[in-house]
């Protein structure tokens, strides 16, 4: 057994393990994505059999940002489990995060109930439960969405999807910023490749002028980004469609938004699944959306986990900006794609 740099040339090895072992829905061009950035680091794990062939039987990847770090695709093949392999994966990334990228920083990850405990172990601590949503778009029951006494007609939506001056428009700007203010860092990145290398796109949903005139106020203005801005989510699509980060301010907004999605991809009818990572929290919110644009949990009962690792640096205190991005406020609904 060995460890060795995940580079392009395993891009493959590394989708089959996490298809075949983990079930996840990983397109090879998200992969291109993630090793093109420079804070991006990936090791597999490869077993050498006697004839000498290499297979590789696990991986952990690690994206380094401006305040935090997320550790993904821990997987093992279901052979190789409990052999220490996955131990010996997240030890190597973690030791790369404090030896080349210096602590303090925060780590996070998304731990299946299978990996929570082994992430216990290294320090890790649970602070939300996600839910992973599935929704089949043969289901044409999401035509008419029923937001309660709130009309449609009180949002504007826009799409954006990729075009030479995508940059400019004030859809780009207004997510960046909402983005920003969520996550602490700057992820522009990783968007912007996704528009640029597949059928990814932005979609905004916006308070009429009317409502807007009426309940937003000047120093609201300043404070919040665009005031009409209510909703907002990134779709990344490649084979299915997954939705994330969406953020919105209100449940109505937050239907809106989705079903906007879904009628969007129904016209294009080319995706058939579409995959949410939602955060599960104690209040009911989640829960009416779920019901309303009938998402379906893989795992009601037992939901991921997003779990953090904080920084053990003598002398920091919890004033620090690292401390200050660790729970995500009540307006973030799904996280991003690659943060899974």
């Amino acid at each position: 057994m060995k460890l060795i740099p995940f580079t392009r040339d395993r891009i493959s090895d590394l989708v089959q393990l996490a298809t075949i072992h983990a079930g996840w829905s990983v397109a090879p061009q998200e992969l291109e994505i993630d090793l093109q950035h420079p804070n991006f680091h990936g090791w597999l794990a490869v077993d050498v059999t006697e004839d000498g062939m290499e297979c590789v039987v696990g991986s952990v990847t690690l994206i380094c940002q401006q305040v935090d770090s997320w550790l993904g695709f821990v997987v093992v093949a279901i052979p190789f489990r409990r052999k220490g392999i996955a131990k010996l994966l997240v030890r190597t990334a973690l030791a790369f995060l404090h030896k080349c990228v210096g602590l303090p920083t925060l780590c996070k990850l998304v731990a299946s109930p299978m990996g929570a405990p082994l992430y216990a172990e290294f320090g890790f601590r649970s602070v939300c439960g996600i839910w992973h949503c599935v929704k089949s778009l043969k289901d044409s029951s999401f035509y008419r969405p029923v937001l309660g006494n709130t009309q449609c007609s009180n949002y504007d939506t826009q799409i954006l999807c990729y075009r030479d001056d995508f940059r400019q428009d004030s859809l780009w700007h207004d997510f960046l910023w909402w983005d920003r203010k969520e996550s602490g860092n700057d992820r522009s990145y990783f968007y912007d490749q996704f528009i640029k290398g597949s059928r990814s796109f932005l979609i905004g949903v916006y308070e009429s002028f009317t409502i807007a005139n009426l309940c937003i106020s000047d120093d609201r203005k300043e404070e919040d980004g665009n005031p009409r801005l209510s909703a907002v989510a990134f779709v990344r699509w490649f084979d299915n469609a997954f939705i994330g980060p969406l953020y919105s301010k209100c449940h109505s907004s937050s239907v809106f938004c989705l079903y906007s999605i879904f009628q969007y991809l129904w016209h294009n009818r080319s995706s058939e699944i579409i995959e949410c990572d939602m955060l599960c929290r104690a209040d009911n919110r989640r829960l009416a959306i779920l019901s309303e644009t009938q998402f379906v949990p893989r795992s009601f009962a037992r939901p991921h986990q997003l779990m953090l690792l904080y920084p053990t640096t003598i002398g920091l205190n919890r004033n620090d900006r690292i401390f200050q991005v660790n729970d995500l406020s009540d307006n973030c609904i799904a996280l991003a794609s690659y943060e899974w």
